[in-house]
């Protein structure tokens, strides 16, 4: 029962310090939203949902083409583990460029947002 205990431990502290900066880096995503309504909450309702819809916004953006990314990392794990250098280097670069094409559709996106929120009827 003890080395069971100790087995715990040792599985909470290592898993601790693997989910510990992921934990950190969507803190500080979502502290973006909460600082906005922070700010702009004095303001009145208007501007409020205004800032409501740009974070909706970007928040659905960022989890579409972090969802899309994630697909890389598996990736480069088969070919790690199958000691394939030449998928691995593949898998990186497609990887890269996959995120660098979304980076600029998801700028352009959000550049032109109120073109998109135009069609269904919300005030600029």
């Amino acid at each position: 029962m003890k080395r069971m205990n100790s087995l715990i431990h040792t599985e909470i502290r290592e898993l601790a310090l693997l989910a510990g900066p992921i934990a950190l880096a969507l803190l500080g995503l979502t502290s973006y939203g909460f600082v906005d309504v922070l700010m702009v909450g004095r303001l009145g309702p208007g501007p409020l949902a205004g800032v409501a819809l740009g974070n909706a916004t970007y928040a659905l953006l960022v989890s579409v083409c972090t969802g899309t990314l994630m697909a890389v990392g598996p990736m480069v794990a088969q070919a790690y583990g199958a000691k394939d250098e030449a998928l691995i280097g593949r898998s990186v670069r497609q990887g890269l460029w996959l995120a660098l094409a979304l980076a600029v559709l998801v700028t352009c996106m959000l550049w032109n947002a109120e073109r998109l929120w135009r069609p269904l009827q919300q005030d600029a």
